[in-house]
């Protein structure tokens, strides 16, 4: 029989203290296994995450109104490591520069400060992933061909709907494209960190897929807190000019992004569903699943699907 210490092993975990078993998460959660009731010390249940079901949407950590569910990301062991002198270069996602406008270049310039090398904007990878897209569909005669930028939709696949494996279209995301890039065609020796608002980029980085190309993932939420809670000001830091920015891609940053970009060069009679979500992106991906092969449905040539709601 699985303990309490059996579960909260994963990127998102409970603290369990304050737990009070309100089932408010697995209302919410797209995954029903994902959230477990174990019994606590204490006699109490609680509600204790399952890495092996989760699928790292974050829907549990916004609904929770009792503040006890939390995640995990690389902050911490990234400061560490430039305290102890390793070198980084580090990939920005743009929406920094739409969730932070004002701070964006002094954000860069505080985390230059501390040894930092030099910032390269995943806006990069969009363009690169675009081309990949681009030239894949235009190949291959199918439908039902997804998109895979967003861990958490390949994750919810590789657990939940393998039989859609085939259907992921054999390209990177915009930031493995960048990483890839950087390494193999620009020789940054350094190794290389990534800052975004993704909880789930950190699955991406493990897996086979990350090529151990990228060493942490940074959130934007962690390294705003460690601003805060250290009393930083910002403003102290000289901005940062210097960042390598390439192409549209660096100026996209929403849901529908790479459908936008897809369609201006193969047109819009080519087929593309956006689904953005988290319970609106499994649903259609199950409707999708029985869809398939049957000659009467009409079916996207891609999907461009993502967890992140379009609001």
């Amino acid at each position: 029989m699985l303990k309490m210490n059996d579960y909260n092993k994963g990127l998102i975990y409970t603290e369990i203290e304050g737990c009070i078993n309100c089932n408010k998460c697995i209302h919410e959660c797209p995954i029903l296994k994902a959230n477990v009731s174990v019994k606590g010390g204490d006699g109490r249940y609680k509600l204790c995450v399952d890495g092996t079901e989760c699928i790292l949407c974050g829907k549990c950590i916004n609904t929770c109104v009792h503040n006890v569910r939390h995640y995990r990301d690389d902050f911490e062991s990234f400061l560490a490591d430039l305290r102890q002198g390793k070198a980084f270069s580090v990939m920005v996602a743009p929406s920094l520069k739409l969730n932070y406008p004002n701070e964006y270049k002094h954000i860069l310039g505080y985390l230059k400060s501390l040894g930092v090398k030099k910032f390269y904007s995943t806006g990069f990878g969009v363009d690169i992933t675009t081309w990949g897209y681009i030239n894949y569909i235009s190949s291959n005669n199918a439908v039902g061909y997804l998109a895979q930028p967003c861990p958490t939709i390949v994750d919810y696949i590789e657990k939940h709907l393998p039989q859609l494996l085939p259907n992921l279209v054999p390209v990177q995301s915009p930031m493995m494209c960048t990483a890839i890039y950087l390494k193999k065609y620009m020789s940054v020796q350094e190794d290389i960190a990534f800052l975004g608002a993704c909880i789930s980029k950190k699955a991406e980085i493990e897996s086979v897929r990350g090529l151990g190309l990228v060493k942490h993932n940074i959130t934007f939420k962690k390294l705003m807190e460690h601003i805060r809670n250290a009393g930083i000001n910002l403003y102290d830091f000289p901005k940062v000019e210097d960042e390598a920015e390439y192409g549209v891609g660096s100026m996209l940053s929403m849901p529908g992004d790479l459908r936008e970009n897809i369609e201006y060069y193969l047109g819009n009679e080519t087929f593309i569903m956006q689904v953005d979500g988290e319970r609106r992106a499994c649903e259609y991906l199950k409707s999708l699943a029985e869809a398939i092969g049957n000659p009467s449905e009409h079916i996207p040539k891609l999907v461009d699907i993502i967890n992140c709601e379009l609001s």
